[in-house]
């Protein structure tokens, strides 16, 4: 875990826990089931909204994020358009359904055309703002189940950002292209084709930064998907070779980098958009020009695995990202028997639970000195990276491997300094700080040696300062672990003592062995 090491300890746990409503719709039809638990979700929402005559409440609808998809992007909006089809159709009178798809579309567009980067929009404000005036909102998500995949659907309360509803359904075979370990094959092979297929598509590779794997929709890497990116990256180092010329793809692997270009915008005045894109770009400080402005030559690389048949075979998706945002996408099957011994292809924890969709009041986005989801060993530093759309009071919370919270900002060197957990709107800001005004941050976060797997740093943001509104012991006064009836319930705590108006982001944190 991270320590401070200016005679100090920060360890922190983070794990938001809501009770939903949970629709099963696994028996019967497929088709049967999705048009089931449409049903039931309006029924359920009816209800809980209490509808009145003439009175009319709106969901909005977040498409499906790509990168986490176990089947192509076509087959799930096709599942995400049917969907949205038999809420239309269920819909109690009151209820309106609005379509955030339609803004996707045509963010897609302008990210494949390179224009997106110009307009220096970010992708999800801007579906967030066509949906601004929802009272509810819907995010989906396709997940690799024993039984098969399932499209699961959150339901939030926007003002509040609690969750009101979920429903589930098996995915119809008719969304899938082929299910999971249907004509596997042996991962050399398999990947040297899907490399062979992303190249094709991708064009001229110059420089490729690898990002990682992760194990299914989570941000858990494991040491079979390190094995994996040790596959990939070969063949794409073979395939994108050209021996006449003696061309060579220029390799970085994120986790290896102590510096990148966010890193370097410290200070400065940054979109949405451009925080994101800089996260992932992997730019020494000795040789950055400019740091606003994007690698026209630089790729990265990023897959997702999903392990199904009893363990025997996986899914694999591998996304290849050129430099205006435009990606190209390979799912294809891999066996699992004859893997060198020591392979873990399950995280040793249960990967933390996804974020919940977007609430009313700050966004608030989060990064670190070796991009999103970073990869540590002991003795390396950590270094955090923070965004908020506007002027915000900051709470940040860390997760170690054994379970334990600590809270990390504010934290007792801050106590004589009100504001010292106060940070300007739209500008990149870095924690620990030790250049920071007019409150200087006098330690580090530092990797220990005594700890490795998944631990999580979760921040929230509220527009006042709420700090003598939380529990004591969450008001920055203490390093000692959280009690775990506060620590299990941190953005229940924080919707409560904001009225609901909070931005909260989470980053993933792998501690290699």
């Amino acid at each position: 875990m991270a320590v401070l090491t200016a005679a100090c300890a920060l360890r922190a746990r983070t794990a938001a826990c809501a009770v939903l409503a949970v629709l099963f719709c696994a028996s019967g039809a497929a088709a049967e089931a999705l048009s089931t638990a449409a049903r039931a979700l309006n029924e359920d929402l009816s209800i809980r909204i209490d509808c009145r005559p003439g009175e009319t409440r709106q969901v909005g609808i977040y498409p499906f994020e790509t990168t986490r998809l176990p089947i192509p992007p076509d087959n799930a909006f096709a599942l995400y358009e049917a969907f949205l089809g038999e809420l239309l159709r269920f819909a109690p009178p009151c209820i309106s359904y609005i379509d955030g798809r339609g803004a996707y579309v045509t963010l897609d567009y302008l990210t494949q055309s390179g224009r997106l980067h110009e307009s220096g929009q970010d992708h999800l404000l801007q579906i967030r703002d066509r949906l601004e005036g929802v009272d509810y909102v819907m995010d989906g998500s396709i997940i690799d189940q024993t039984d098969g995949l399932v499209a699961v659907f959150r339901l939030t309360d926007f003002s509040a950002g609690t969750a009101v509803a979920r429903a589930q359904f098996l995915v119809p075979e008719r969304f899938q292209a082929t299910r999971c370990g249907a004509g596997a094959m042996p991962i050399a092979q398999t990947v040297e084709t899907a490399v062979r297929a992303l190249l094709d598509r991708a064009g001229r590779l110059e420089r490729l930064t690898v990002v990682g794997g992760y194990y299914g929709q989570s941000d858990v890497q494991t040491s079979f998907s390190r094995y994996l990116e040790s596959e990939i990256v070969g063949q794409i180092s073979r395939q994108a070779a050209r021996v006449i010329t003696g061309h060579n793809v220029q390799i970085t692997y994120l986790r290896d980098t102590e510096a990148t270009g966010l890193r370097n915008l410290r200070g400065l005045t940054i979109s949405g958009a451009d925080f994101d894109a800089q996260a992932l770009r992997v730019t020494h400080e000795d040789r950055l020009a400019d740091s606003a402005e994007p690698q026209a030559d630089l790729h990265r690389l990023m897959f997702r695995y999903w392990v199904c048949e009893g363990d025997l075979a996986a899914r694999l998706s591998i996304t290849l990202t050129g430099p205006q945002g435009h990606e190209v996408q390979e799912i294809t099957s891999i066996r699992l028997d004859n893997l060198p011994a020591g392979l873990a292809l399950h995280p040793d924890a249960p990967p933390p639970p996804p974020p919940e969709p977007p609430a009313r009041g700050v966004s608030l986005q989060i990064s670190s000195n070796r991009g999103p989801n970073p990869v540590f060993q002991a003795g390396e530093r950590l270094e955090l990276l923070l965004r908020s759309d506007a002027d915000a009071w900051f709470h940040c919370f860390y997760t170690d491997s054994a379970d334990r919270t600590i809270q990390i900002l504010p934290n007792p060197f801050q106590q004589s300094h009100t504001n010292a957990h106060f940070y300007e709107g739209s500008m990149v800001h870095l924690f620990p700080d030790p250049q920071r005004s007019p409150v200087p941050d006098p330690f580090e976060l530092v990797i220990n040696a005594d700890t490795h797997g998944v631990e999580t740093l979760t921040c929230f943001a509220t527009r006042e300062d709420i700090s003598l509104l939380l529990p004591p012991g969450m008001r920055g006064e203490s390093l000692h672990p959280l009690p775990q009836f506060h620590a299990t319930r941190l953005h229940d705590l924080f919707i409560q003592a904001a009225g609901g108006a909070v931005g909260h982001a989470r980053l993933t944190v792998t501690i290699l062995p």
